[in-house]
């Protein structure tokens, strides 16, 4: 297992899938016969290698969800940001790569516009939290300590050193690098012994769809997505189809112990539960 550490850009960020029309019964019924379709058409059932099954069943779902959710746009960011500045925003990204001196200059005239109206918004803004702070102030309210704590930037905190197992300070990047490998290969250590992957032979099916469609159905919901992009909310909609092949996904990966190369990847943040812990201890999202 190889290890290293990465500086995570937060300017970059996976597209994200409308969900809410999934909500909407009709809208649910066609993602599931839509999935239903797409299987039949590629003949998932026929395949048994497992990496072609994941391929297959995750190029589903995306194409799917890009045919019947779209693409969520991105929401405010700022507490002070208005619907206006989000629509000259958006009509200011139409012309981006315009390439005629008309778009060109439209475009120049639209970030302007975006600029004004984003430096007025957010004046406004702390204006009128300065004048809530002075009446919480005046009336002695509890909430006034609230209501800085808003107000002030988070902290980020950072974990520059850890112990090992006898409990010594590690400091520098390679030993911290190796304790979380160390860690991580403990974490996901597979006891079970060698299989061969082309046995069909050994193959039990051991895990029911009732067991799965359980696990699936009790994922919680508004959680970000891994490397396949596909969130919970997706899978709780895929439909009988989904979930047979879902199924046979998964006993084909715990019958051959072999694990899709989606399903290795992962970005493990180390997250300090209290302040200066040196502990290794990882929280992560698993999809």
């Amino acid at each position: 297992m190889q290890i290293r550490l990465k500086s995570i850009s937060r300017s970059k960020s996976s597209k994200k899938w409308n969900l809410n029309g999934l909500k909407n019964v009709t809208m649910r019924d066609t993602f599931q016969n839509r999935v239903t379709q797409h299987l039949i058409n590629s003949r998932v059932e026929d395949i048994d290698e497992v990496d072609q099954i994941w391929k297959n069943l995750r190029e589903c779902i995306n194409d799917v969800a890009t045919e019947i959710c779209g693409n969520d746009f991105d929401k405010k960011k700022q507490k002070w940001m208005t619907e206006d500045i989000l629509r000259v925003m958006e009509e200011r990204q139409s012309y981006k790569n315009s390439t005629t001196n008309e778009g060109k200059t439209k475009y120049q005239e639209l970030k302007s516009k975006v600029q004004m109206l984003c430096r007025k918004a957010k004046d406004r803004y702390f204006e009128d939290k300065c004048l809530e702070l002075e009446m919480l102030d005046k009336t002695h309210s509890q909430k006034l300590y609230d209501k800085v704590k808003e107000l002030q930037p988070r902290k980020h905190r950072v974990m520059h050193q850890i112990k090992d197992k006898n409990e010594k300070l590690l400091q520098s990047k390679t030993e911290i690098v190796e304790r979380w490998a160390e860690y991580v290969e403990e974490l996901y250590e597979d006891n079970r012994g060698d299989i061969d992957i082309e046995d069909p032979i050994n193959e039990k099916y051991l895990i029911g769809e009732n067991e799965v469609k359980e696990v699936i159905d009790n994922l919680p919901k508004g959680k970000a997505t891994g490397e396949d992009n596909i969130p919970a909310e997706l899978l709780q909609c895929m439909g009988e189809s989904g979930l047979h092949i879902m199924t046979k996904l998964i006993n084909k990966i715990y019958n051959v112990g072999y694990i899709p190369d989606d399903f290795r990847k992962r970005t493990f943040i180390p997250i300090p539960k209290i302040t200066k812990a040196l502990t290794a201890v990882i929280i992560i999202q698993l999809h």
